[in-house]
């Protein structure tokens, strides 16, 4: 099939309009509204947080966009979003469940002041949310490789906390809480690790239940309820651990891997 010099020269003189389109829309400071308008039709990419890519649809409706906002582009939007409410509406959206001191930490970190316009590096943003998130993930799966994995069959079954203090003293890596049976007190649920708290059902008593951290695998056990202060109960909590390592050159591993995604601005 040959094809004639007229629908040549026609098709690359359209390629050519797009690119100049394409110019102008990253260079002309009018051309704001239409970044806005396309990331809002086209749903693209706004930013990395929390281990995912967070498209327009996810950052709009937490986020109003006043006329500086849109003069300033979209990245320094999303700068400005993350210095504000904005990590602590997209970890809710995820389901996570960070403090209030987490999520100011994550807020304050350099890499996300100043990463640089129009490119966001895979992780490295690497919020402490993110790293709780990722650290499970990969905990959970070393320890069901590891043989100390088959004990939790016997665990699980327990349902008394007398069962499960006589099993923290056999099994149990956390020397601590193990001289006591592993019973940490009654305590409320902001003195618990966060994974713990995201994790946990606290209305189930006396049924164990597992939670991975960073630190290894958790066994909980909640013996019982004090619900005297109506605005924050008491646990009374007891705790098999068993400590799995290794995360931290894992993620260091995993860094190194990661490429740039790049984002309109």
């Amino acid at each position: 099939m040959i094809i004639s010099k007229k629908k040549l020269v026609w098709f690359a003189t359209c390629i050519l309009l797009v690119l100049l389109f394409l110019i102008w829309l990253y260079t002309h400071p009018a051309s704001s509204t239409v970044k806005l308008l396309l990331f809002k039709r086209l749903n693209l990419p706004v930013g990395y947080a929390y281990g995912s890519v967070i498209r327009y649809s996810e950052f709009a409706p937490a986020y109003e966009f006043s006329n500086n906002l849109q003069n300033a582009g979209i990245n320094q939007a999303w700068k400005i979003f993350t210095q504000s409410k904005g990590l602590a509406y997209l970890a809710s959206q995820q389901k996570l469940t960070p403090s209030a001191a987490e999520i100011a930490q994550d807020a304050a970190l350099p890499a996300l002041a100043s990463a640089p316009s129009g490119e966001v590096r895979k992780f490295s943003i690497v919020t402490n949310i993110n790293r709780r998130r990722l650290a499970a993930a990969w905990v959970k799966q070393e320890f069901q490789k590891d043989r100390r994995y088959k004990m939790l069959a016997d665990i699980l079954k327990v349902n008394s906390q007398a069962d499960f203090s006589a099993l923290t003293m056999k099994y149990s890596e956390d020397s601590a809480s193990k001289s006591f049976g592993g019973g940490l007190g009654f305590v409320q649920k902001n003195s618990l690790l966060p994974e713990v708290v995201s994790s946990v059902d606290f209305s189930k008593v006396e049924r164990p239940q597992i939670v991975y951290s960073r630190y290894g695998a958790h066994v909980i056990f909640i013996n019982a309820v004090d619900t005297q202060d109506l605005l924050e109960p008491k646990y009374d909590v007891y705790q098999i651990f068993f400590k799995v390592d290794g995360f931290d050159q894992y993620l260091e591993k995993k860094l190194a891997q990661e490429k740039n995604i790049f984002l309109l601005d």
